[in-house]
């Protein structure tokens, strides 16, 4: 893929890594439910176990672009957004894990075949930039932002909803700055590389087709994730009913995430 140079010295990138450091310190410091003060959940405890490994793979796959950044000789501004946000999901990987504990307790072991693997985004990868901009923000983190969206009024007890809340609003920033490297870089690339990442695009959907949403779990699988969510939003814990979140990723896919990766030229 041919490599595309990023602008020095852009004023959005300054204003974002501002904005990050800038942030409440409420907001970088979630402060941890009072024991005993969440129900006990077998459904909620799992939820929040998934929402933890998933947080916990955007650790390294924010080192995996931080590196490819490097590569590609980017700003020091975009390189210190980076920086935060692996910080910040290592802070939501601990939220999430203290709410599963709370619930009833963290489920540690993530089972074979799992979409979730954060050890998998680990190993050294060649990817270059463009790839890590698709997956980590404009797909991933954009529909993170939409169901979180979706779940919000669903979510009764107190706590978890001010921290949903809170994590919402990080979440709006990562994504940001996904789009902004993918404005930057995605149109002025040759035609070939431009046709390569859509291809992987469509990899990436069908990724979160089976872990952030349910539509291409095996039937098995899917029944049992969705009664999964179905009851933790009938318990006010961080979901919505399984039928409204897979009707956000579509909405979020075709109306969102679609619409703007052509404008900006990928053959979607």
């Amino acid at each position: 893929m041919t490599r595309v140079p990023l602008a020095r010295g852009d004023d959005r990138y300054v204003r974002i890594r501002r904005a990050l450091i800038d942030r409440p310190r409420s907001r970088t410091e979630l402060p941890l439910a009072a024991p005993g003060s969440l129900p006990r959940s077998s459904a909620g405890r799992v939820f929040w176990s998934q929402r933890a490994w998933s947080e916990f793979a955007a650790v390294p796959a924010m080192a995996q672009t931080s590196l490819a950044l490097v590569r590609q000789r980017g700003p020091l501004d975009a390189l210190h957004i980076l920086a935060v946000i692996g910080a910040d999901e290592v802070r939501h990987t601990e939220i999430s894990k203290h709410i599963a504990e709370e619930l009833g307790g963290y489920v540690d072991e993530i089972p074979e075949g799992s979409g979730f693997r954060p050890n998998s985004l680990a190993e050294p990868y060649d990817l270059s930039l463009p790839f890590w901009a698709i997956s980590n923000g404009c797909v991933s983190e954009t529909l993170s932002l939409e169901l979180m969206r979706t779940r919000l009024p669903h979510i009764r007890d107190p706590y978890v909803h001010a921290t949903v809340t809170q994590v919402m609003k990080d979440e709006m920033v990562h994504a940001r700055i996904s789009w902004l490297l993918a404005e930057e870089l995605f149109p002025r690339m040759d035609r070939t590389s431009q046709e390569e990442l859509a291809e992987y695009a469509r990899d990436v959907f069908a990724v979160m087709e089976r872990t952030f949403v349910t539509t291409a779990l095996p039937l098995e699988a899917r029944r049992r994730e969705r009664r999964l969510r179905n009851a933790v939003a009938k318990e006010g814990l961080g979901a919505a009913p399984s039928a409204e979140e897979d009707a956000t990723y579509l909405r979020v896919r075709d109306e969102i995430v679609l619409p703007r990766l052509r404008k900006l030229g990928l053959p979607l």
